[in-house]
């Protein structure tokens, strides 16, 4: 039962993520677009800092006790570091194009590292 409870928040935490990526990447080019004017709220600073929030929330309570607990493989973390790492030289008051692209590729990582901590822990208990 817990590594189904550890594969549903990898499968919700890598959601989550790219989500965040897609909005990241799409929502600035859909806002240009004039007949897509009526989804200014997604541009809402309190709806990007919700998904990351959500997504970093996500990935402290899959990554780590998955770590601890079952696979021992830092791979994980260190893809999810990178991840925020890029995000937050992303939020840094760059122009746009840049602030896109490495908000969208730190969301894209924070994803992976769902992705192949969900894949350790499915061969550690393939293994078992």
């Amino acid at each position: 039962m817990k590594g189904l409870f550890t594969n549903y928040l990898d499968a919700l935490g890598f959601s989550a993520s790219l989500l965040c990526a897609v909005h990241c990447a799409f929502v600035p080019v859909l806002l240009t677009l004039s007949f897509f004017q009526g989804l200014h709220f997604l541009a809402n600073p309190s709806i990007e800092r919700g998904v990351l929030g959500m997504s970093f929330f996500l990935a402290l309570i899959s990554l780590l006790p998955s770590y601890i607990n079952h696979h021992h493989r830092l791979s994980p973390i260190l893809i999810f570091v990178l991840g925020v790492f890029l995000i937050i030289i992303g939020r840094i008051e760059l122009s746009n194009l840049w602030e896109v692209l490495f908000t969208s590729v730190g969301a894209v990582c924070i994803a992976l590292a769902h992705l192949v901590n969900w894949k350790l822990h499915k061969k550690m208990t393939r293994e078992q």
